[in-house]
């Protein structure tokens, strides 16, 4: 029972409170250029028509006393200008209410809310000091912050700032003149609060801000020329450029309507020269001096020998945060390219080319991307320059050395040439001699080699250079390797090689042969022939002792700068036939075949210098003997009486012409 009692209870209060006229809220007070203030405010809600009337009040000081000063019988409007407020003067306070009902009852106040009243003051350092005061304290939920509007010229409301408390300080950047201001605030539900106008002849005593150097870089004509970032202060017409000289700060020129300079009169290309900006406001105010900056100047050193230019710079001072230094280079007049990058003040860079006009221009980088660029230096390189040509005339065997010849002209900046061997089949060179350089151009070297591999021999050359490097400016010449081998068919294969110098214009190949040491043939093949099997079946080869020997010669036309004829040779080689020796095993002094009655060797290569033929009988006794190749055994003995039929060794020694010894032993039957 008593829960239902109290459900009642809530029901009739829920529709006593709807039913009623709620208090109207006040919202905005905006004051005129003349001091009345519009009021505004959110209408009451008048749900059952009891409505009556608002009554405004309003009074110079919060705490009264209130005035009623106009009553307001249509509850649509929601606004009231109160005329002669004087709310330029002073502050103005409000509240309203609402009348409703029979009896008439007055709804409670609304909250009490103060014109905002600005008051400008000028402490003529240069700024303007604004105070005011809020619409309510504390500030209405739905107020937003106070926007700041400034008239400057006389005619032109700007919006310069938001501001959430009740003070703001305006630099001033006029020299003397009458500026306004006003404060605004606007409501949530649209109204706009606004304050009093106030105004005054303010003066600018107060320097600009100072500029931000950014970085002085050196143009490609040598100039410096910088950049700045503009001082934040407005009234700025120009900028002042100090150079450093002779220890002072020096003003150099003025710059107007811009944030770049570039000094005509800079030596920057040469020295390091350091900068710094001062901005000039119309009232002749001259900021502090900005922060100094340096240009980068860098020199180097050319080693030509090394191919090094050795490059260095200064830290530019006033540079702050360098993160590295980038090194560009131009080739030839070409664009500049990045080459590298370094955190050192010291570069080496290597020439890859024997010549050329090369630029480097240093630029430095900071964390913040800002770059500043050095002087261009230039030179031009030329690495000592080489002979116009090296050319073999050629590598030969004379009397068993080896020249080497070739020709180069005279070249101030050579020292000479260094000579490289290969007896490895061109596997590995190895340096041999060093050949100071002549004036006539021509070079003979002898090779005093004695060990000869089986195959051609290389030569190169390399010209030593006023530094002295070597460049091998030649091509490969070889010596002629002839080879033979002695073959069971009573022949002789020989083969070569070699490699002719390329100033060799055409040639021909002749084949020397010697027999016994007795020069017998020369034979002539063609160009590409390099093998030949000589068949040793002439009487002039067989009757000889089998010692032959053979050389390859390569007459030549040699071009430019030579014009001329000759001769590469091989060296002798010497093929050894053993000799070939029959001897029957017996034999018939009566025979009627004139053959079978003597005992003799015969065969080929059996030309001999010492020659013995010596016959034993059974008892050891010699029977026969003789140093005559040509004589032999008719079976008798030294007093020419026949010997008896029976077996009897010989003993056969033969010393070839070319030293080789054979010996041959057996037995022969002796018939009768």
């Amino acid at each position: 029972m008593k829960q239902r009692i109290f459900f009642y209870i809530l029901i009739f209060l829920q529709y006593f409170l709807l039913g009623q006229v709620i208090v109207p809220e006040l919202r905005c007070l905006e004051v005129l250029n003349n001091g009345d203030v519009t009021i505004t405010w959110l209408a009451s809600n008048d749900p059952n028509g009891d409505f009556v009337a608002y009554e405004i009040f309003s009074s110079n000081n919060i705490n009264g006393p209130y005035s009623l000063i106009t009553t307001i019988n249509d509850i649509s409007v929601t606004s009231y200008t109160h005329l002669s407020a004087q709310a330029n003067l002073h502050k103005v306070y409000y509240y309203l209410r609402a009348k409703y009902g029979s009896p008439i009852t007055n709804t409670s106040n609304s909250d009490t809310l103060s014109t905002i009243y600005l008051v400008l003051t000028d402490p003529l350092n240069g700024t303007a000091l604004l105070s005011w005061n809020e619409l309510h304290t504390p500030r209405l939920a739905t107020s937003s912050d106070f926007e700041i509007y400034r008239k400057y010229p006389l005619g032109s409301w700007t919006l310069i700032d938001f501001e959430t408390n009740t003070n703001y300080v305006d630099t001033i950047y006029h020299c003397s003149d009458t500026i306004a201001y006003k404060i605004l605030q606007q409501d949530i539900s649209s109204c706009i609060s606004i304050s009093n106008i106030d105004e005054g002849l303010l003066h600018n005593v107060m320097p600009p801000q100072s500029p931000w150097l950014d970085s002085v870089t050196v143009l490609a004509n040598g100039h410096a020329a910088m950049g700045w970032r503009a001082s934040n202060s407005a009234d700025v017409i120009a900028y002042i450029i100090y150079k450093y000289e002779s220890g002072f700060w020096t003003p150099i020129d003025t710059v107007y309507g811009s944030t770049y300079f570039e000094n005509s009169n800079s030596t920057a290309s040469s020295v390091a020269e350091q900068y710094r900006v001062a901005a000039l406001d119309s009232c002749g105010n001259t900021s502090p001096l900005s922060n100094a900056i340096e240009t980068i100047n860098v020199t180097g050193n050319l080693s030509i020998c090394d191919n090094i230019f050795s490059l260095s710079w200064n830290h530019p001072a006033g540079v702050l945060y360098l993160d590295n230094y980038r090194i560009f280079l131009s080739k030839n007049s070409n664009p500049f390219i990045q080459i590298d990058s370094t955190t050192k003040d010291t570069f080496n860079l290597y020439l890859d080319e024997n010549q050329g006009n090369w630029c480097v221009v240093i630029q430095s980088i900071t964390d913040e991307n800002i770059t500043q660029s050095s002087n261009q230096l230039c030179f031009n390189f030329q690495k000592p320059s080489l002979p116009e040509y090296v050319k073999f005339r050629k590598v030969d065997f004379i009397n068993n050395h080896i020249e080497i010849t070739w020709k180069a002209p005279s070249h101030a900046s050579m020292q000479g040439f260094e000579i490289y061997r290969s007896t490895d089949s061109l596997v590995s060179f190895k340096k041999i001699v060093d050949i100071q350089k002549n004036t006539s151009g021509d070079y003979l070297y002898r090779d005093l080699l004695t060990n000869f591999p089986s195959y051609p021999i290389f030569y190169k050359i390399a010209t030593i250079d006023s530094c002295g490097n070597s460049v091998f400016q030649s091509d490969t010449a070889s010596t002629i390797y002839l080879g033979g081998n002695v073959n069971s068919d009573i022949t002789n294969t020989l083969f070569w090689e070699g490699k002719m110098p390329s100033s060799v214009a055409n040639y021909q190949q002749i084949l020397h042969k010697k027999i016994d040491n007795i020069p017998t043939w020369d034979l002539s093949l063609p160009d590409a022939q390099r093998m030949f099997t000589d068949d040793l079946s002439t009487n002039d080869d067989i009757e000889s002792s089998g010692h032959f020997s053979y050389q390859m010669e390569w007459p030549v036309y040699l071009a430019a700068p030579f014009d001329d004829y000759d001769t590469l040779h091989s060296l002798w080689i010497d093929l050894y036939q053993p000799p070939r020796i029959y001897l029957p095993t017996g034999f018939t002094p009566s025979s009627e075949i004139i053959e079978n009655q003597i005992f003799k060797p015969s065969g080929i290569f059996l030309k001999s210098k010492d020659y013995s033929f010596t016959i034993f009988d059974r008892n050891g006794r010699i029977v026969f003997e003789t140093n005559n190749l040509n004589e032999g055994w008719d079976g008798n003995s030294f007093d020419d009486k026949p010997e008896p039929e029976q077996l009897y060794v010989y003993l056969l020694k033969i010393t070839l012409i070319n030293g080789n010894t054979y010996e041959k032993r057996g037995v022969v039957t002796l018939y009768r």
